[in-house]
């Protein structure tokens, strides 16, 4: 039996002492396409470049929703002022693990696999 569900994938990943707890729906086969084999070295300015570019393009499509991160006034960060600073090169390991995650979400797991 398939492990497939029509909703929202639902995950958590940890940035700047928060825990951001994301929805989103599964990556179609373009984007996963785009996605699948790049190595993002966050430790350069070029691959935090690259993640906010690729993240630019690809996260606005899938993102539901976006709670958890807050800013340093104490205000909670909604979802569509995070996808507006996309560009930022602060937010480049939070969209690294946003994508690392939907990938991992959007595909088969072993156990899952016919």
């Amino acid at each position: 039996m398939s492990k497939w569900v029509a909703k929202p994938v639902a995950f958590e990943v940890e940035f700047d002492g928060d825990t951001v707890k994301v929805s989103a729906d599964r990556l179609k086969i373009k984007d996963m396409s785009a996605l699948v084999g790049k190595r993002f070295d966050l430790s350069t300015p070029e691959g935090q470049m690259g993640v906010c570019e690729i993240g630019g393009e690809i996260l606005p499509k899938y993102l539901k929703t976006f709670d958890g991160l807050i800013d340093a006034d104490g205000n909670a960060i909604q979802l569509d002022v995070y996808l507006s600073n996309l560009d930022e090169f602060y937010f480049a390991p939070l969209t690294a693990s946003i994508l690392l995650k939907l990938i991992g979400e959007s595909s088969i797991k072993g156990n899952e696999k016919n």
